[in-house]
Parts: C-alpha cells; sequence; structure tokens
C-alpha cells in the first residue's frame, strides 16, 4: 500500500541516485565487478564541485588507470604527485 511517504522516499533515492553520491557508489559498483568501462563512464559524468568531489574523482581515475588491470601498483612521477597533493591538503 503506497502512501505519500513512500513517493517521497522515492523521489528522494532519484535525486541521490542522480547526484555524485550515486555516481560515486555506482563507480564503487563497477570497480567490484572489474567492470571498467562502466566506471571510467561514470567518473566522467562525476561533477567537481567541491574539493571532496575532485579529490574522488582524481582518486577513482588512477585507480582505474593504474590498479584495476594490472597486479603491482606502478605509478608515474605525475601521477604520485597528485596523490601527495591529495594526502597533504588540510581540512578547514
Amino acid at each position: 500500500m503506497a502512501d505519500t511517504n513512500d513517493q517521497a522516499y522515492l523521489e528522494y533515492l532519484s535525486i541521490l541516485e542522480a547526484s555524485n553520491i550515486g555516481k560515486f557508489e555506482d563507480v564503487r559498483d563497477y570497480i567490484a565487478a572489474k567492470n571498467k568501462q562502466a566506471a571510467q563512464i561514470k567518473v566522467s559524468a562525476m561533477s567537481t564541485n567541491n574539493q571532496i568531489n575532485t579529490n574522488l574523482k582524481v582518486l577513482s581515475q588512477i585507480y582505474l588507470d593504474h590498479v584495476i588491470d594490472n597486479e603491482q601498483l606502478e605509478l608515474d612521477s605525475a601521477t604520485r604527485a597528485q596523490l601527495e597533493s591529495i594526502a597533504y591538503q588540510k581540512s578547514n
């Protein structure tokens, strides 16, 4: 039996799934399933409207570019610099 709370929940869920939160969840699911192409499509669709989202997008892309298909993690100096930059950010 549906009521107004069900509709409000479904609307909220729809908004959440379309947001970066939903996209990050999808990326995590695609990575777990080793579906690199679908994960890359979701990562490219993410917005970077704040530092947290920017960092998550960069980290996701680094994982897809350097880790998902490899047994060993080998990073070039530019990628290491990106990771260091994220690691040493100060929170406000």
